[in-house]
């Protein structure tokens, strides 16, 4: 079985949450799995240079279906990366991706396993078994995304042409309820093919982040209470309060360890943080207000 190192970042903190990301860059440490691991499985890690893909989404490398030419026919291909997983806590998964294949003729495919490998699961339409909710988001312009598909639906978002970067989050706060607990949650991503030769450029994936998460309870209860935007953000991130007459007494921006990066008393209905020195990544943005209602939420930083 081939490996090939990666960067591999994992942070584990006293309220056991961890990280994994993975942009490709500067190899040091981590691994990724190839499977075949011969020169017949397509998944390449590089510089694009292809039609549609030509850049990654951070420079320079991505991990592609080859490259520089198309994929190939009759073809099946894998990837897997392993993510810490901690009890009671909810696996969740977030990349990047553009895709240009024969729309649900050749198709990208994503599961997990919580057994190392011996048992695989859909998460992306096993609903009957898991608690799922995926959702994937367009950039329609600097720093302002659209939901394009939410939640559990029916459609798979890896095939046919997006030519334009999306983002994909998945996350699955039922998987401890229907599995044993296990401290390893192994996600295998697959591209298949079928006979006819298309030429076309396929499946390219960037900057994976796997991490476990506790907060999305208290999502709910902070959608009812305010709202952020735009997420994802690059520079400016706005929270405003639905109660008109209700103020925010303490924001909190804490990183995915628990650590506090930011910290105010606007005293207002409405605040804007400015988030441009933060590198990209998922962050947590915590609120309490003149009421005493504290309520947490998640925002990605582009």
């Amino acid at each position: 079985m081939q490996r090939i190192i990666l960067p591999l970042i994992i942070f584990i903190s006293g309220s056991c949450f961890g990280q994994v990301y993975l942009d490709f860059e500067d190899p040091e440490y981590g691994e990724i799995i190839f499977e075949p691991n011969d020169s017949t499985n397509v998944w390449q890690i590089g510089q694009p240079q292809k039609t549609l893909f030509n850049s990654a989404y951070s420079l320079p490398n991505s991990l592609v279906t080859d490259t520089v030419d198309g994929y190939q026919s009759n073809d099946t291909s894998t990837f897997t990366i392993r993510a810490p997983h901690f009890q009671l806590m909810w696996p969740t998964l977030t990349f990047y991706y553009k895709m240009d294949s024969d729309s649900l003729l050749d198709f990208g495919n994503l599961e997990a396993s919580y057994d190392d490998g011996f048992t695989w699961v859909g998460i992306l339409n096993d609903t009957a078994n898991l608690e799922v909710e995926w959702w994937v988001k367009k950039e329609v312009s600097p720093g302002q995304w659209q939901t394009l598909i939410a939640d559990w639906s029916n459609t798979t978002p890896f095939t046919g042409l997006i030519d334009e970067w999306h983002l994909f989050w998945i996350f699955v706060p039922g998987w401890d309820y229907e599995f044993p607990y296990n401290d390893t949650i192994v996600y295998r991503f697959t591209f298949i093919s079928d006979s006819i030769q298309e030429g076309r450029d396929g499946w390219i994936i960037d900057d994976i982040s796997a991490f476990d998460d506790f907060l999305s309870i208290e999502e709910h209860d902070f959608n009812s209470l305010a709202r952020i935007s735009p997420n994802p953000a690059e520079e400016l991130l706005t929270v405003a309060l639905l109660n008109n007459a209700t103020r925010i007494e303490e924001l909190f921006v804490h990183d995915i360890t628990g650590k506090t990066l930011m910290r105010s008393h606007p005293m207002m209905n409405k605040e804007q943080i400015d988030i441009s020195e933060l590198p990209r990544g998922v962050y947590l943005l915590e609120i309490t207000t003149s009421e005493g209602t504290r309520s947490t939420t998640r925002f990605v930083k582009e």
